[in-house]
């Protein structure tokens, strides 16, 4: 598919990979949970007899879209899991594998961005305002203009270089004596 400056769809770039598992007892899991991201964006170390109800099963080069209150941006761009391991999420969130053509970190980017979390934040539904969910039917007929693939890559590496010295910086002040 040619995304050259094409208005595309979520549902163009990327499909939902909704493989559900139920943890067992005594299975170490590492859960990629809502709580986790919360706390500080790094998965949960789990036995699978602490985890009350079934999850996905989850896969390198995943972006991880919150479904639940999608104000607050929990966006997770999964890169290299040890495939040995037990990955699993939340079903609160929507698993997303990129489309070739789509350049992953800037589909990330993008579902990331103030605007389509404005605009998530506008077709969410429920029946109390702490669980306001979106429909992930909604959510993959959201249109967006999409560049060429090199210029994806460009924007991405920018954006990437941009969190990486952010992620610099922050090192830097939490090492600062006092």
């Amino acid at each position: 598919m040619k995304f050259d400056k094409n208005k595309v769809t979520i549902g163009d770039c990327c499909e939902i990979k909704k493989e559900s598992i139920k943890p067992k007892p005594d299975t170490s899991y590492i859960c990629y949970s809502l709580p986790a991201f919360d706390n500080s964006k790094s998965p949960e170390f789990v036995d699978g007899k602490d985890i009350k109800s079934s999850k996905l099963k989850l896969q390198s080069n995943t972006i991880l879209f919150n479904k639940l209150n999608p104000k607050f941006r929990r966006v997770w761009n999964i890169k290299k899991l040890n495939e040995s391991e037990n990955n699993i999420c939340s079903t609160e969130f929507l698993p997303l594998k990129t489309k070739k053509g789509v350049d992953q970190d800037f589909l990330y980017y993008y579902l990331y961005s103030p605007y389509f979390t404005a605009l998530m934040d506008s077709i969410k539904s429920g029946t109390s305002n702490s669980q306001q969910r979106i429909d992930w039917k909604l959510f993959l007929k959201q249109e967006l203009l999409f560049p060429s693939y090199e210029i994806q890559c460009k924007i991405s590496s920018i954006l990437r270089g941009i969190d990486e010295k952010i992620e610099l910086n922050n090192v830097i002040n939490n090492n600062l004596p006092a």
